[in-house]
């Protein structure tokens, strides 16, 4: 991304907007293009969960907002152990900076101007499929998708990736195939973190 956003997470909006139209995965295959430059140009994510800022009613499919968090709290100090600057949006303290959702949003552009990356953290049920909801032009967006698909959505309808130049959202998780159990979700949480730590440092 340049200077990117990527949201694993769209909150509000996103949920409503893919509940009355599902994206479709697109097969791997079908996008990879292994000519697009593999570097990133910065090391900096501001990365959130789906469903937490400000996100009122919306609260994703069953099971998802729970599990975005377990998500995002495993993957921070992975990120940060290989060398990513991480800032949480989803955090009370930066959560102060804005009243509602909207203003968050809004937000965006100034982050991407300080060089971050903003990525929120999903899932959906496993009927509508995993995957990035970016830009597979993009360096960030394509290590992403290289591992866990691309869904055929537009950008423009959902909130972080319609502000941003080069937002992004990982539904990276069936939300109506999770563990029964709160140790197999945090097992599964600390799995997919790795995953998405080392497809962003594959190099």
């Amino acid at each position: 991304m340049k200077p990117n956003t990527i949201a694993v997470v769209a909150l509000g909006v996103l949920g409503f907007e893919i509940f009355r139209n599902p994206p479709t995965t697109i097969a791997q295959s079908t996008i990879f293009n292994s000519n697009i430059p593999a570097n990133i140009s910065t090391r900096k994510i501001a990365l959130s969960a789906g469903h937490w800022i400000y996100a009122r009613s919306e609260t994703g499919a069953p099971g998802e907002k729970e599990m975005n968090k377990l998500i995002v709290e495993a993957l921070q100090p992975m990120l940060e152990e290989t060398g990513w600057k991480v800032i949480r949006p989803d955090s009370p303290a930066m959560m102060k900076k804005w009243n509602v959702w909207e203003q968050y949003i809004a937000d965006i552009p100034t982050l991407e101007n300080q060089n971050y990356q903003v990525l929120e953290i999903h899932g959906q049920p496993g009927r509508w499929g995993t995957g990035v909801i970016g830009n597979p032009h993009d360096p960030f967006d394509h290590k992403l998708i290289k591992q866990f698909g691309i869904l055929k959505a537009d950008r423009g309808r959902y909130g972080v990736t319609r502000v941003g130049r080069n937002g992004t959202i990982l539904e990276a998780f069936a939300s109506d195939q999770l563990p029964s159990t709160a140790e197999g979700k945090q097992e599964l949480a600390q799995q997919l973190a790795r995953t998405i730590t080392d497809a962003l440092n594959e190099p």
